[in-house]
């Protein structure tokens, strides 16, 4: 860890030397008494060669060129020797068991993972026909509103910008509206009223905010979706979603809860 002790430094360090001659010696033994096939021929063994292997290759590198960056990346490899655990279970009958059962248990997992992404899959498209595109706030500035004045509503953006009213005199010219990211100020324009035709000021006052748990693309929905089952923040993205679409979404989440855990 950061600015650990040098004798402890050291004495991990010298470990590390000793431990990696001790194996060193096994190998050098077994391979002397069961010969190279006989060595190799169990897969418990070839694991332990190459663990040797790479822990001599460590060590040498280490004390020949320290401050290399080879040497330190052969660092890393100092990990693997923890795998040289799981060759208790050839003695430790209690531990076998456990790995038994688990080795058995795996083919039942994969099927309910799959299962589980399935259901993410079917979720996170309902929640994209429900709520895509829907998530999105002007709340950083009093007054605004979501508005798009396109003649043709798909013209419009996916997230439509955020605007507050203004008057028609002051079109063509800029307002002060308190919270705007333009220095506080917005340009008033005249838009017409696609339903009468009226002419109407509004003064644009930046992008809506949309938030990280959102349903706009697939991959977002399902990221979402898996957020909702792991009840992280599930309420929150519940009541963002009420509040711009419909007080009944919560239907979907906890339908959606209840299914998937």
């Amino acid at each position: 860890w950061y600015d650990k002790p040098a004798w402890l430094a050291a004495t991990v360090q010298y470990g590390s030397y000793v431990f990696t001659c001790i194996f060193a010696v096994e190998f050098v033994v077994k391979i002397l008494g069961l010969g190279m096939r006989g060595y190799f021929s169990h897969f418990s063994n070839a694991f332990d060669a190459l663990v040797v292997t790479l822990s001599v290759v460590d060590m040498v590198l280490g004390l020949a060129t320290p401050s290399t960056t080879l040497a330190s990346g052969m660092t890393a490899l100092r990990a693997l020797r923890l795998l040289r655990l799981f060759r208790l279970a050839q003695r430790w009958h209690q531990l076998q068991r456990i790995l038994d059962a688990f080795v058995a248990s795996t083919e039942s997992i994969g099927w309910l993972t799959a299962l589980l992404l399935l259901f993410l899959f079917v979720g996170a498209l309902v929640g994209m026909q429900l709520f895509g595109f829907s998530l999105a706030f002007c709340d950083t500035v009093a007054g605004s509103s979501q508005q798009c004045f396109e003649a043709n509503v798909r013209d419009c953006p996916a997230h439509w910008d955020c605007y507050v009213p203004c008057d028609v005199s002051s079109a063509g010219s800029w307002v002060m509206v308190a919270g705007s990211p333009y220095d506080g100020q917005a340009l008033c324009e005249v838009f017409t009223d696609g339903s009468d035709g009226q002419p109407l000021a509004w003064a644009q006052v930046g992008k809506s905010a949309v938030p990280p748990a959102n349903f706009d693309t697939f991959w977002r929905a399902f990221l979402t979706l898996f957020q909702i089952l792991t009840l992280d923040d599930w309420n929150q993205v519940m009541y963002e979603t009420m509040a711009t679409t419909t007080p009944w979404a919560a239907i979907y989440f906890v339908l959606m809860i209840l299914l998937g855990r």
